[in-house]
């Protein structure tokens, strides 16, 4: 990672679209859209209404860059033998 990554905001984004359900099941878990009761919302056909949530934070926020760029790094020592075969 460089270190300017984390100063600034970038001018320009990229859209990332997962490619296969299992990406998907990685980055989103689905639950029910519920009622101010707490009963699952049915749409107009009668079936359950469901929505995508993700797992965790898919974009920056304030609070990540006011974080020192050493929470963002992961020392070799630390790391397990998969992740290292990922390295080579």
């Amino acid at each position: 990672m460089f270190v300017d990554s984390v100063r600034h905001f970038k001018e320009s984004f990229y859209i990332v679209r997962p490619l296969t359900e299992l990406v998907m099941d990685s980055l989103f878990e689905t639950e029910f859209v519920t009622n101010e009761d707490g009963s699952v919302r049915l749409d107009e056909k009668g079936v359950e209404m469901t929505r995508l949530i993700s797992r965790f934070p898919l974009c920056w926020t304030r609070e990540h860059f006011d974080q020192p760029t050493e929470y963002y790094l992961t020392k070799e020592e630390n790391m397990s033998s998969e992740e290292l075969a990922g390295l080579e």
